[in-house]
């Protein structure tokens, strides 16, 4: 399977809860658990939790595999780049 994954990983509208998401986003945008959990005012046990259960929901074994799914083209469209760049805007405008 391309990047590790499996079948159940290529459906489309994986539903996270939005701190699974918010985490996602972050972590997509280069974060560290540590300044995951910072931002989102988190412990970092939950920060590992929520990227456990974001792995198991999208099929993937590790960080490397999440990452090729979102951006080698494996998302069908649940996280889109305007996501992630809008999360990002609004991170530096003190929104998120």
């Amino acid at each position: 399977h391309q990047y590790g994954m499996n079948e159940e990983a290529r459906k489309p509208a994986v539903q996270l809860s939005p701190s699974e998401r918010q985490a996602l986003l972050l972590f997509l945008t280069g974060c560290t658990n540590g300044e995951i959990a910072r931002r989102m005012k988190i412990t970092s046990h939950t920060v590992k939790d929520y990227v456990r259960r974001v792995h198991k929901r999208f099929g993937v074994n590790s960080r490397a595999e999440l990452q090729a799914y979102f951006f080698l083209g494996g998302a069908d469209e649940p996280i889109r780049e305007v996501d992630i760049l809008s999360f990002v805007d609004a991170e530096s405008n003190g929104h998120a």
